[in-house]
């Protein structure tokens, strides 16, 4: 059976990058339009990006939008020499199929800065300049290169008239990895019941080719347990399995038991004490989710606009809220003293904003003048009125931190199913936290 061809349309995501490639595409198309018109297909065109976005699958697409043929060169890195010879062969071949397209993966490993001293390695890069700049007589064979680091690449192919057409491809949006994920599901022969937003959400920093990976992955292992139906829990697992392989997020992964702690502290006291109903998730791959409490709470309190927030009731815009909301910050690092004896430096932010709260509270009066007895000269506190105001603070701070201290210990048998709930999915949203939370609180969350 023939294989079906890939076009752009088989792409999800990458739209105003598959826009220019569609672009080059037509000046294939209409090679002999654009050469009547003094116009030719560019020289050379370098593809720049993580790996697994998709540098090589697009090269080859282009091809097949194009309708040319495609050359993809491989060489023995080790002998340039041999490399500059296969290089001049490739391109006689592609010569004689003009228009057509070479392909040079990972062409910094050829021309790199750091090799480009060598007498082989420089033969190679003046080979393959000298077949650019041969260009000039409109033979239609354009050179596409690829390459992870953008740095590497010497000045000298750069230039006008060379390789100086380039796109960049940055990893998947929120949105473009609903796409892909959405693309590769259509490939995968089950009934769904998955919450793609929710994937998206949960795989921050993912590539392409792990978005693909983490649905054939979860596919085999459904399959192997005799299921019919995919759904969303079944791609936790492998989310968390590509994490680990990824060398440069293996450091999330040791700590991520820490995270996990410290970030449900700070949720169970939001929700218990705050009654905090927003729709805050929580990753242990991305943002703090007291970082977005901190934020939504104490710097959204209002609103602009004049309309009212259902999500922050009027009657928590007072003192006893800014408590309430010291005390979620605290819940964090109580977390840590509860399970680990112990407190980090990751602490210290939260630390700091609570103090910045109440000395606010302070300042306005909120437990009386006394410690704002300014005296008469320059308007300013005394050292008697300034200790006053440094004991209420630490007084505000410590009764905020045994309260959130003891409503984790109130409530440990929910902390720890939300913890390791947190642990094994990497991410909770909304929906998923309450669903544990209902099972201990009769009140509706």
């Amino acid at each position: 059976m023939r294989k079906r061809t890939i076009t752009m349309d088989d792409i999800a995501g990458y739209e105003p990058e598959k826009k220019e490639l569609l672009g080059i595409a037509d000046s294939f198309n209409k090679y002999q339009e654009y050469k009547d018109k003094g116009l030719d297909v560019p020289h050379g065109l370098l593809l720049v990006g993580e790996p697994g976005t998709g540098k090589t699958l697009f090269a080859k697409v282009l091809a097949n939008e194009a309708h040319v043929k495609f050359y993809e060169f491989k060489s023995n890195i080790s002998n340039f020499q041999s490399g500059a010879i296969k290089l001049r062969y490739i391109y006689r071949k592609a010569l004689r199929h003009a228009p057509a397209i070479i392909f040079i993966d990972e062409i910094d490993r050829y021309i790199s800065n750091g090799i480009e001293t060598s007498d082989s390695s420089n033969r190679f890069l003046v080979t393959l300049l000298t077949l650019i700049d041969g260009f000039a007589s409109s033979k239609g064979v354009m050179f596409i290169g690829a390459t992870c680091d953008e740095e590497e690449i010497p000045a000298s192919l750069m230039r006008s008239g060379r390789m100086d057409e380039k796109i960049s491809f940055g990893l998947p949006s929120r949105k473009d990895r609903s796409l892909i994920i959405s693309h590769y599901l259509q490939e995968v022969l089950f009934k769904k019941n998955v919450q793609v937003d929710l994937l998206a959400f949960k795989t921050v920093g993912f590539s392409g080719a792990d978005l693909k990976n983490m649905v054939f992955m979860s596919a085999r292992k459904a399959k192997a347990d005799k299921k019919e139906e995919l759904c969303t829990q079944d791609f936790y697992s492998s989310i968390k399995s590509i994490l680990a392989n990824d060398i440069s997020r293996s450091y999330i992964e040791e700590d991520r038991e820490k995270i996990a702690v410290h970030e449900i502290g700070h949720l169970l006291c939001s929700k218990i004490l705050l009654e905090y109903t927003n729709d805050i998730a929580i990753d242990t791959n991305s943002e703090s989710f007291g970082d977005n409490l901190y934020s939504d709470l104490k710097e959204g309190l209002y609103d602009e606009d004049g309309d009212d927030d259902d999500d922050i009731p009027v009657a928590m815009k007072t003192g006893d809220f800014y408590l309430l909301l010291i005390t979620a910050l605290l819940g964090g690092r109580a977390a840590n003293e509860i399970v680990y004896s112990t407190t980090f430096p990751d602490d210290a932010l939260d630390v700091i904003r609570c103090k910045e709260m109440a000395r606010s509270l302070c300042y306005c009066g909120y437990f009386g003048f006394d410690c704002l007895n300014f005296s008469t000269q320059n308007d300013s506190p005394s050292n008697e009125t300034k200790k006053r105001l440094e004991d209420m603070i630490i007084t505000v701070l410590n009764d905020s931190y045994k309260k959130a201290k003891q409503t984790i210990q109130d409530n440990l048998s929910l902390f720890n199913e939300l913890k390791e709930a947190l642990m094994d999915r990497t991410y909770l949203a909304k929906e998923e936290s309450n669903a544990i939370f209902n099972k201990y609180v009769v009140d509706d969350m």
